[in-house]
């Protein structure tokens, strides 16, 4: 594994993001509240190879449709 990247959603504030390269982690405040379909975690998205969420049960479809590249 090259590198690892987590977002924190925190509903109506300004979330972060982390990365771990191995040697030291990194944390980045994110503009929007780290909400999955936002345009910042869809970026993240792109780049990544494997993700790994917690959504709520609630918001399953929407999620899986986004994973597809559909707008949501």
């Amino acid at each position: 594994m090259k590198r690892v990247t987590a977002t924190h959603y925190e509903e109506g504030s300004t979330s972060y993001r982390l990365d771990y390269d191995g040697v030291e982690i990194t944390k980045t405040p994110l503009q929007g509240d780290g909400d999955f379909a936002s345009e910042e975690c869809t970026a993240i998205k792109d780049e990544a190879d494997i993700v790994i969420t917690n959504p709520p049960f609630s918001k399953f479809r929407l999620f899986i449709a986004w994973l597809n590249g559909e707008e949501v």
